[in-house]
């Protein structure tokens, strides 16, 4: 049974790939995390590091990242064991330019799935410029996508989806503060300008249950809640290899034993350094210059006897 969402909602998700609105917070709450975001921005020159990955720089970021309720949110969609992929600030400027192109966060390699609450600190409305998505485009897969030097583009590579999709299907996901959009990371969605009074403030607190596929570059992820079971699988295929190793070891002798020892019926290998007889060496029409003399004349030698090995005949042993 779902904590705080209901049946319905998680279907819903599950169907579409997002679910907007859903309540976190207090807006007097979301309305101080906007506050702190503010303070620290007027200290620090380079507040571009909050855009990913906030919570291992401010505790007071982590707080939101541990609240019980926003994580039984999460849970009732992705399950209990969940690891915080990242927070990451989006403030978009009242400038009416900057904007986000339809795009997947999926498209770089992260880790799949991670679902993104998007939390709003601030009015986000159509007029802000709040997020949009494409509803069930989490289950079209991967698609192509081209950068842009674009200065307006509030994306770090001004990425966009270059291949046609039908765009009128789009759902605004308009919140309040303390209101979250819950979307997953291969969904289609983007952002238009900002036409507003103020900024727009959003802080998308990301998360990924611990069975996810990695991402193709690794990337720490902290757990919040539950058991971190691929990091169990991963000790578990260690501990196998090592018993493979362990195994190839006790097995080393009798393997350089079987490579030693010649099958039945096969002539043994001549030892190296000596010469190995061909069909020229035996072809002579008389019996001068035969190996078996130590003549050095280069004449040909008479083929070996019949169940001799080869190498006695080479190395000037008797036949008898």
């Amino acid at each position: 049974m779902p904590k705080i969402l209901t049946e319905a909602q998680v279907q819903s998700f599950q169907r579409d790939g997002f679910l907007s609105p859903v309540r976190a917070m207090s807006a007097e709450r979301a309305g101080h995390y906007r506050e702190r975001f503010e303070s620290l921005e007027a200290r620090v020159s380079d507040i571009k590091k909050m855009k990913t990955k906030s919570h291992l720089l401010c505790p007071w970021v982590l707080d939101i990242a541990e609240d019980p309720y926003v994580l039984d949110i999460f849970e009732d969609l992705i399950g209990p064991n969940l690891r915080c992929w990242s927070m990451a600030w989006r403030v978009k400027k009242a400038d009416g330019e900057t904007f986000a192109g339809w795009h997947q966060d999926s498209f770089y390699g992260s880790a799949v799935p991670v679902v993104l609450g998007a939390l709003a600190l601030s009015e986000c409305g159509s007029r802000q410029g709040c997020l949009r998505g494409i509803p069930g485009s989490h289950k079209w897969g991967i698609l192509r996508h081209e950068e842009t030097d674009d200065p307006k583009s509030i994306l770090a590579r001004g990425q966009y989806i270059s291949e046609p999709f039908d765009e009128s299907k789009a759902v605004d996901f308009a919140l309040h503060p303390g209101e979250m959009a819950m979307f997953d990371n291969s969904l289609v969605h983007g952002s238009a300008g900002n036409f507003g009074p103020d900024r727009r403030f959003l802080l998308l607190v990301e998360m990924l249950p611990t069975w996810a596929k990695p991402a193709k570059v690794r990337q720490p992820a902290m757990l919040m809640r539950g058991v971190d079971t691929l990091r169990q699988l991963r000790r578990r295929a260690q501990a196998r290899r090592g018993m493979v190793r362990d195994r190839a070891r006790e097995l080393e002798p009798c393997r350089r034993g079987a490579r030693q020892a010649p099958l039945r019926g096969q002539p043994l290998r001549p030892e190296r350094g000596v010469r190995r007889v061909t069909a020229g060496d035996m072809s002579g029409r008389d019996g001068a210059g035969s190996l078996g003399s130590g003549s050095t004349t280069g004449r040909s030698s008479p083929a070996p006897a019949l169940g001799v090995p080869t190498c006695c005949v080479l190395r000037g042993k008797s036949p008898t």
